[in-house]
């Protein structure tokens, strides 16, 4: 067994560790008969709970061990929580844009949209990197990122907040009258900050974007190539006024994977009243999506459909919804 670990379940057999807790074994032992008995929901939530006790939580073939974060990771800048950082959202704006980029692996990737954001934004405003748990050796990339521009500011958690919560670590820091989450999987290819002014000045506008769905029952989704409403901004590209994001609130944190927490996010700003909206000919361009690429099959379906369930159980009873769209 590796020296640092601290619990395995179904393993041979090692000397009791004195970090692990009579707490800590006893959520691992129920961790791992939910997994066994496919209670996937209830294993998830007690990952959730070692998690924030500070300890990395690693899933094979025999059970769960149970790992303390590197040594590397705890250093005084590094962030636990969203809740961590303090919010400017109330706040008087004092730059037109913030770009929000999130990540949790993928360096190659990450280096490329931030520098194609940085290129086209200029003075018009700031970029937030967050390293929302990137393995150690691209830790070398991260700091380079995070040193490289006047108009770059740069946070780095201890761990894997989950999606919705890395996200709101950049959102409760934005200084931008415009707020644009940008996955690393896009491009910017031509001035796109120019492009989205207009559609974020009309008032009736609550979320814009490149790409977006529709549906006619809540259910079934599909991606659309026509320009104007939709039910859904994706996530690819999502761009809002400041005071949109003050009245649908942050993003819900229970979205620890990504898939559907755009659809959550769109239909929160519609609730508001605003309209969803899209436009084909944004100076964009989609790459492939790492975490989708990096997450098994198996593991992504079920992840996946945990997400959506929670989207249908929040938002599938509104009669606003479930009107034909105009």
């Amino acid at each position: 067994m590796d020296f640092d670990r601290l619990l395995g379940l179904d393993l041979a057999m090692a000397l009791p560790v004195p970090q692990v807790t009579s707490e800590v074994a006893a959520l691992v032992r129920k961790r791992h008969q939910d997994r066994r008995a496919r209670r996937w929901d209830a294993a998830d939530s007690i990952r959730d709970r070692i998690t924030d006790m500070g300890l990395e939580v690693r899933d094979d073939r025999p059970g769960t061990t149970v790992l303390p974060w590197p040594a590397w990771k705890h250093d005084d800048g590094n962030i636990a929580s969203s809740a961590d950082v303090s919010s400017r959202l109330d706040e008087t704006p004092d730059l037109d844009f913030t770009v929000a980029i999130v990540a949790r692996r993928g360096c190659e990737e990450l280096q490329r949209c931030v520098s194609s954001a940085l290129a086209w934004l200029g003075d018009a405003g700031e970029v937030i990197v967050v390293d929302n748990g990137f393995p150690e050796e691209c830790e070398p990339v991260t700091d380079k990122i995070g040193e490289a521009a006047e108009h770059l500011r740069f946070f780095r958690a201890d761990h894997f907040l989950g999606s919705a919560a890395g996200r709101n670590v950049a959102l409760r820091q934005a200084r931008g009258r415009y707020v644009v989450l940008l996955d690393t999987s896009v491009e910017v290819t031509g001035d796109l900050f120019a492009a989205l002014r207009p559609l974020l000045e009309d008032e009736t506008v609550g979320v814009a974007g490149r790409w977006g769905v529709v549906t006619d029952d809540m259910r079934s989704f599909k991606e659309t190539e026509s320009a104007g409403d939709v039910d859904a901004v994706e996530g690819y590209l999502m761009a809002f006024r400041r005071d949109v994001l003050r009245e649908a609130g942050l993003l819900d944190e229970k979205f620890r994977f990504y898939r559907h927490l755009d659809l959550d996010f769109s239909y929160a700003i519609r609730s508001c009243g605003y309209r969803a909206v899209i436009d084909t000919d944004l100076p964009v361009k989609r790459h492939d999506h790492v975490e989708w690429l990096a997450t098994p099959p198996a593991e992504r379906e079920r992840l996946s459909k945990r997400n959506f369930y929670r989207f249908l159980r929040k938002w599938g009873g509104r009669e606003e919804f479930t009107a034909p769209r105009r």
